[in-house]
Parts: structure tokens; sequence; C-alpha cells
């Protein structure tokens, strides 16, 4: 009886020494599942981070390239615009007519800072395109007038460049020179404006255009007076 006592608390310690190793065994396992589940979900999330940068950047370059096509646009319809003898703008659509273009609106600058550096660029491009074709560019009145305009606070280099463009018009364009002629002639009859005089004596620098012998009177009945 002793001995089967002892029998059954042998074997019932056996059995309780393998439940807990097979309880140790499964908490092992429970670990490193654990564990692998962890790394798989890390590098899921490494590859979506590189997946989300490589989007941001090609999405960067993307819209960088855009850009640069609408800038390249841009310039083209510029060119375009200067090639026609007008500041337009193109419109890419096209009808049954043909090519649709789409006059832009100028706003001026009204800023006392930027504005004189604005006119005088725009003047400077304006006498490129005149001198390239004379015949081929407008010039009417009021861009006479309000080249012989004296306006204070523009600055030495404006006002020269005003001048240079009244020279232009009236050794280079029989219409703009009969322009430039009566309105000067006008302004000297009437006041001793040193603006106008000193325009007409650019012009006389000029040697052998048409008018030349029409200016030279002017100038000489304003020193007879």
């Amino acid at each position: 009886s002793a001995r089967r006592r002892g029998l059954g608390g042998s074997l019932a310690q056996q059995q309780q020494q393998q439940q807990q190793s097979d309880l140790g065994g499964g908490d092992g396992d429970t670990t490193r599942n654990n564990e692998s589940a962890a790394s798989a979900a890390a590098k899921r999330k490494e590859v979506g981070k590189e997946a989300v940068m490589e989007f941001l950047k090609l999405h960067s370059l993307m819209r960088e390239a855009e850009r640069e096509k609408n800038e390249l646009s841009r310039r083209l319809q510029a060119w375009d615009g200067l090639c026609r003898g007008s500041i337009g703008q193109v419109d890419t659509t096209t009808q049954q007519v043909g090519t649709h273009i789409t006059e832009i609106n100028f706003a001026p600058s009204h800023c006392s800072t930027c504005s004189v550096p604005v006119a005088q660029q725009l003047l400077t491009l304006w006498l490129r395109l005149f001198q390239a074709s004379p015949s081929t560019v407008a010039v009417d009145l009021d861009f006479i007038c309000t080249l012989l305009e004296e306006m204070p606070g523009i600055g030495k280099g404006f006002l020269e460049s005003k001048r240079m463009v009244v020279r232009e018009i009236a050794t280079k364009s029989p219409i703009g020179a009969k322009l430039v002629l009566n309105e000067l002639r006008k302004r000297l009859s009437v006041s001793r404006c040193m603006n106008c005089a000193e325009i007409l004596g650019k012009i006389l620098e000029v040697q052998e255009f048409e008018f030349a012998e029409e200016f030279s009177q002017l100038a000489m009945d304003v020193l007879a007076r």
C-alpha cells in the first residue's frame, strides 16, 4: 500500500512536471509567433513608408515639370505675340475658323518705385521692335504726345530714352515724322519748352533723312523769335 502511494505520488509529480513543460513550450511558441508578427508588421510599415516617400518625390517632380511646361508655354506665346507685332495671348483651343487670339488687357503699374523702370523697359522693347521694322510698327499722336510730355521725377535715363524714341520716329517713319514735326511746332510756338528744343536738337544731329529740311526750318524759326 505504501509502495503504491509512492508510485502514485511519483506519477502525479511526473505528470505535473510534463504539464509545466508543455505550458512552457506553449509560451515560447506564442512569444516567437508574436515576435514574427511584430517583425512582419515593422517590415510592412517600412515598405509603406518608402512607398509614400517615393510617391511624394514623384509628385513633386511632376509638379515641377508642370510649372516648367507652363512657363515655356507663356514664353512661346509672348514670342508669338512679338512676332505678330502685338502683346497677345494665343488660345490653344482650335475652332472652325482657326486658332483664336485673345488680346491681354494691360494693367499699368502704379507703384512709385517700379513704375519708371517698368516703363523704361517697355519703351526700350518698343524701340527695338520699331528699329527692326519701322514701316510695320504703328505710331499715333497720343504716343507722340506722351513722349513729349515732361514728367517730373522720372529720372535722366528714362528722359533720354523718350528723347531717343522721338528721334528714331522722326528720322525713320514718314508718318511719325509728320506727327513729331507738327507737335514740336505747336509746342515751341506757344512756349519755350526746353525739352522740345533739346529733342529738336537731337533730331538735327541725324544726317540725311526725309524730313531733315522741315526740321531745320523749324529750328531756324524758333531761333528767329
